[in-house]
């Protein structure tokens, strides 16, 4: 099933990632928590959250086609931009010793960099497009003590379509009578 609608594409990114072997030992939520009621943190954590939308045209007036139901005489006509999405993928730890809840912050990064790079098809057959994923540094989180953060950009593209229906009409019917001229 083909993601036409940005709210579609932050599901399927969450339940996606979700399921993949590599993230088992990750956290993932679609809004941002309490971090002081999960302290101390199990597991590690990731919060991905919409950070910007840019659209762009794609063909005269956005108009991609129509097609007929004949069950309900309806046309439905057909209209999609491309959408540009940025997601921030946030990434909590705890501290661990020795450097532990760091290097486990760098092995989910890792993950997450071959899961873009190398399994775009997943992507590919619901109808979007990788455009990049970049992390940032890791830094510890200023209001919560021995928790670290690491941000990352993960930015997609998809066709966002959206259907118009109108009812087919199967007469013409004059609302005034015309009179002939001599």
């Amino acid at each position: 099933m083909k993601i036409t609608s940005p709210e579609a594409c932050k599901g399927f990114l969450v339940d996606y990632l979700r399921t993949r072997d590599e993230l088992w030992q990750v956290t993932i939520l679609d809004q941002h928590p309490d971090l002081g009621g999960l302290r101390p943190l199990e597991k590690p954590l990731m919060v991905i959250l919409e950070e910007k939308r840019e659209v762009e045209p794609l063909a005269f007036q956005d108009y991609l086609g129509e097609r007929l139901v004949h069950e309900t005489n309806q046309i439905i006509e057909v209209r999609g931009r491309l959408l540009n999405i940025t997601y921030q993928l946030g990434m909590w730890n705890e501290l661990g010793e020795n450097g532990a809840g760091e290097e486990t912050l760098k092995a989910i990064q890792g993950s997450l960099e071959e899961i873009f790079a190398f399994d775009e098809y997943a992507l590919k057959q619901r109808g979007i497009s990788f455009r990049g994923f970049q992390a940032e540094k890791i830094t510890g989180e200023p209001e919560q003590e021995n928790l670290l953060y690491l941000p990352c950009q993960l930015r997609l593209q998809l066709l966002w379509e959206k259907n118009f229906n109108y009812e087919m009409v199967e007469e013409i019917i004059p609302h005034t009578e015309l009179k002939e001229e001599e």
